[in-house]
C-alpha cells in the first residue's frame, strides 16, 4: 500500500491509522486475531497481501455502514407505527361504532331519528305521499303514469316486432314466389337457347357488373354475334311502365346486355298499353305475360319461347347496326311479327273471355242439376206419401 502524507486525523486509541481527505494509512499494525491470521495465511504466495487487506477492509466498512442504515430504517418504521396508531385512534373516534359520525347518523337516520319520523309520516303504510304520489294504481300518480307509459312503450315494441316479422315472412314468400316462377320459365328458355345454339345462364343469385346488384335472372349469349339478352322474371300483382323500364335498364347494365325482356306471370299485372306482348318505344326492351288471371297459360306455354326468339332477333339486329354491317339475309321482319303479336293478344283475350263464360255456364249447369235433383227428391217423397195414404184407406177397419 502506498505511503501517504501526514495524517490530518488520527483514530482514537492509537497512532497506527491516519486519515487524510482521500487516503487512509496503516503503519506498524500487528494483530494476533485468529480469524485474520488464518485467512491471510491460507492465501496463495502469488497473492498481493496489500490488495487483499484493502478488499477485506472495504467489505468490513460496507457491512458496518449497512448495519447503521438498517438501524435508521428501524427508527423510521417505529415512528411511522406510532403515527399510524394515532391516526387510527383519530379515525375511530370519528368514524368508529361509537364515533361522532355514528352518533350523527343515529340521531337523524336511526329508528327514532328525525329522518325516520319524516319517512314514516309521508311514506309509511298510510303515508300521504305513498297513497297519493307513489300509488301505481292511481292513474295520475308518477308511478301510475310511468306504468301507463311502460305499457304503451311495450305495446309499440310488440307491434313493431310483429310488423317486422310479418314483413320478413312476406318477403320470404315473395322471394320464393319469384323463384318458383323463374323455375317455370327456365325450361322454355333453355329449349329456345339450345335450338338456336346460344349459351343460357341463370344469374339471379350472382352479382353482376353493378357491384352487389343481382338484377337479371337469366342471360343468353347469342351464338355468332355474341350479343347478350337479359331476362327479368316478375310474379307481382302490379308492375307499372316506369318500373318495367327501370328494372330492365338496371338488368341490362348489370349484365352488359344489348336487349332486355321482362316476363310477367299475369297479364293483368302489366299496364293496359302493353297487353300480352309488346316492345317498348325505345326498341331495346320487351314485356310480355304468360298466364291469364285464372292461371291458364297462353299459346300452350309457348309465350316465353316466342319472347326469346323475338329478343334474339332484335339483339342480333342491334349488334349488326352497332358494328356498321347490314342485317343478315332473311332478317326478321319486326313490324310483321309485332302485328302478329298484337293479333295473338287479341285472340288470347277473346279466349280468356270464352273460358270465363264456360266457367259461368258450368256453374249454372251445376246449380240447375242440383235444383232438378232436389225437385226429383221432393216428388218422390210426395208419391211415397200418397201411396202410404192410399194403403191406409184400403186397410180393414
Amino acid at each position: 500500500m502506498a505511503t501517504v502524507e501526514q495524517s490530518s486525523h488520527v483514530a482514537a486509541g492509537g497512532d497506527h491509522v491516519s486519515v487524510s481527505d482521500d487516503q487512509v494509512e496503516i503503519s506498524g499494525f500487528t494483530t494476533e486475531v485468529r480469524e485474520i491470521v488464518e485467512y491471510f495465511g491460507s492465501l496463495p504466495e502469488s497473492s498481493s497481501l496489500d490488495r487483499k487487506l484493502e478488499e477485506v477492509l472495504r467489505m468490513g466498512v460496507m457491512a458496518i455502514t449497512a448495519t447503521g442504515a438498517a438501524q435508521s430504517v428501524g427508527r423510521v418504521e417505529k415512528e411511522f407505527e406510532l403515527l399510524k396508531m394515532g391516526f387510527d385512534q383519530k379515525i375511530d373516534s370519528i368514524f368508529g361504532e361509537r364515533g361522532q359520525v355514528a352518533e350523527i347518523i343515529a340521531k337523524h337516520f336511526g329508528e327514532d331519528g328525525q329522518v325516520a319520523e319524516i319517512i314514516a309520516k309521508h311514506f309509511g303504510e298510510d303515508g300521504k305521499l305513498f297513497g297519493e304520489l307513489l300509488n301505481p294504481n292511481k292513474d295520475d300518480s308518477p308511478l301510475g303514469l310511468l306504468k301507463v307509459d311502460l305499457y304503451r312503450t311495450l305495446g309499440e315494441i310488440r307491434d313493431k316486432l310483429g310488423e317486422q316479422e310479418a314483413a320478413r315472412q312476406i318477403a320470404g314468400r315473395g322471394t320464393q314466389k319469384g323463384r318458383d316462377f323463374e323455375d317455370r320459365c327456365a325450361g322454355g328458355l333453355a329449349l329456345a337457347a339450345k335450338a338456336s345454339g346460344d349459351a343460357l345462364e341463370r344469374t339471379g343469385d350472382e352479382a353482376g357488373l353493378a357491384g352487389a346488384s343481382k338484377k337479371g335472372d337469366f342471360v343468353a349469349t347469342l351464338g355468332g354475334s355474341g350479343a347478350r339478352v337479359v331476362f327479368e322474371m316478375k310474379d307481382k300483382d302490379s308492375i307499372g311502365m316506369s318500373e318495367i323500364r327501370k328494372e330492365l335498364k338496371a338488368a341490362m347494365d348489370n349484365r352488359d346486355a344489348a336487349y332486355g325482356v321482362l316476363v310477367a306471370r299475369k297479364r293483368s299485372s302489366l299496364p293496359d298499353g302493353i297487353g300480352w306482348f309488346n316492345e317498348d318505344a325505345g326498341g331495346a326492351t320487351l314485356a310480355c305475360a304468360v298466364e291469364d288471371d285464372e292461371g291458364n297459360a297462353v299459346m300452350n306455354g309457348e309465350m316465353v319461347v316466342m319472347a326469346y326468339r323475338w329478343a334474339r332477333a332484335r339483339a342480333g339486329a342491334i349488334a349488326a347496326e352497332a358494328a356498321g354491317s347490314a342485317p343478315a339475309e332473311g332478317a326478321v321482319d319486326v313490324q310483321a311479327i309485332a302485328q302478329k303479336a298484337r293479333e295473338i293478344g287479341e285472340r288470347v283475350a277473346g279466349l280468356s273471355r270464352a273460358r270465363r263464360e264456360c266457367t259461368t255456364i258450368e256453374k249454372s249447369a251445376g246449380k240447375i242439376k242440383g235444383m232438378v235433383k232436389e225437385a226429383e227428391d221432393d216428388a218422390a217423397a210426395c208419391v211415397s206419401a200418397i201411396i202410404e195414404s192410399l194403403d191406409g184407406e184400403r186397410s180393414p177397419q
